[in-house]
């Protein structure tokens, strides 16, 4: 299909027969606000390709429900849209009795992206699909268009294929392969899904990309976390992501130990079938664990106040040890994974916003949502309000831990005391391990104070271990 698509003039795409004028007038509005903005359409990434949020919102009006039904069309979530929209040489789209070029409703949609905090959480969520659609089919502005020199890796296009729909769920892989030459692999749907995935895995592994590791989500509390066939190191890329039961990524800013490259070494080492070996070295085991941070513990001030108060006591108490804490900036950090509100990394600038929401919600208040408040200002309320939003987006569905060599962070909500934090040479994030005899099972990447910058001195050969993960 990839060159039926490369060597056409034109792509026609139909979208059926609804009447969008209305959607298409919303859509000129928000292109107008977009090209009337300084920056404009280059500000919607950061240089690591992570999005950039408007402190401003938009300053045109639009219809949101018309905008609703139209990127709630079927077509802008199909997983096979991709390499057709991002092949073709130009897509014309149709729907009703309306004629339009993709690029308008990607480019809007990005937009709308981009002021995510001033837009409907329902249709930020709807557009969202066709946003990231037009990383690739945009030569001017989309990040991942081969053109900007920044070719879409396959590990992003997986992440494009899991929240889109397919038939098949292998297709979320075999969809994705015409766009990337990081995966030499052949459609085979005699394959079952699991073998599927973990080929696509390892084809990532041997090329040193590691990042697919952060993609890992188990939802069970049971001790082998094991499910459906799949290796414990394998992503369920056909399992949509949800925020009432997965965390958020971890930072792109992040590189744990810079100095070793890919640590992968074999496949099935010693005859394990669906094990992989990598080599690293163990920072810790954990000690102390709290309770699953949900999503209704971070929306009202008791649950707040909860959780900072029991991260302040148990760094409190590790401080009285033989390990020196800064307890009020130490949590202030940690609790929001290292980042602010814009996903760029926490200064000492965070810290105010910590004191200002500790005192609110002590006081049984919670700050109002960003999207209320002016965004230039820097007064205690909005300090706060950035904070909430960043500890939110950091501590959902994760747990605090402290290690028995006095690290301390955010991992695995289901981790338990006697895992393993430690760290694999070439990926940018810490893991959290669980021993399974002379092997482990891979829980998910974490966030530990102090070593996320590459912090950590260099490690001799003696501490090295070559993890089978299973």
């Amino acid at each position: 299909m990839g060159a039926i698509y490369r060597n056409g003039a034109r792509n026609l795409i139909y979208l059926g027969d609804e009447e969008v004028g209305e959607a298409i007038n919303s859509i000129a509005a928000i292109l107008k606000d977009a090209t009337e903005t300084e920056g404009s359409f280059a500000r919607l990434r950061n240089e690591l390709g992570a999005w950039q949020y408007s402190s401003t919102g938009i300053k045109v009006e639009y219809n949101t429900q018309s905008l609703l039904r139209f990127y709630g069309i079927p077509w802008f979530r199909r997983v096979w849209v991709l390499q057709e929209a991002a092949l073709a040489r130009t897509n014309e789209c149709f729907c009703g009795s309306s004629r339009f070029d993709l690029l308008d409703a990607t480019r809007a949609a990005a937009w709308l992206v981009h002021n995510y905090y001033f837009v409907d959480p329902d249709l930020r969520l709807q557009c969202s699909y066709t946003a990231d659609m037009n990383d690739v089919v945009d030569d001017t502005y989309g990040y991942h268009r081969s053109g900007s020199g920044k070719a879409p890796r396959a590990l992003y296009l997986l992440d494009l294929g899991q929240q889109r729909l397919a038939t098949n769920p292998v297709d979320k892989v075999y969809g994705i392969l015409d766009l990337t030459e990081d995966l030499s692999l052949f459609p085979d749907y005699r394959k079952p899904l699991a073998e599927t995935y973990r080929d696509a895995a390892w084809g990532l592994a041997q090329a040193g990309d590691l990042s697919f590791l952060d993609y890992v989500r188990h939802r069970t509390s049971k001790k082998d976390v094991r499910q459906d066939g799949f290796p414990s190191w394998v992503p369920k890329w056909h399992i949509g992501k949800d925020l009432a039961e997965d965390p958020n990524f971890m930072s792109l800013h992040f590189d744990v130990y810079p100095g070793k490259k890919s640590s992968v070494t074999s496949l099935n080492p010693h005859g394990i079938e669906d094990s992989i070996a990598m080599d690293g070295f163990k920072l810790g085991t954990i000690t102390q664990i709290t309770d699953r941070m949900r999503i209704s513990d971070l929306e009202n001030a008791n649950g707040l106040e909860k959780i900072i108060s029991q991260i302040d006591n148990m760094l409190t108490e590790l401080g009285r040890g033989n390990v020196p804490v800064d307890v009020g900036a130490s949590s202030a950090t940690t609790i929001v994974a290292g980042v602010d509100v814009h996903y760029k990394p926490a200064t000492a600038a965070i810290k105010p916003g910590y004191d200002h929401l500790l005192e609110m919600v002590s006081k049984g208040s919670l700050p109002p949502s960003i999207s209320d408040l002016p965004g230039d200002s820097n007064t205690p309320t909005v300090l706060a309000s950035q904070y909430r939003e960043a500890m939110a987006n950091a501590c959902m569905n994760r747990a605090f831990f402290i290690t028995g060599s006095g690290h301390f962070g955010l991992g695995p909500y289901f981790a338990v005391e006697d895992d393993i934090v430690g760290v694999l040479y070439g990926l940018q994030f810490p893991v959290v391990l669980r021993p399974m005899g002379k092997d482990f099972l891979f829980l998910g990447t974490c966030y530990v104070h102090g070593i996320m910058h590459g912090e950590i001195s260099y490690r001799s050969h003696e501490d090295e271990v070559t993890f089978s993960l299973r």
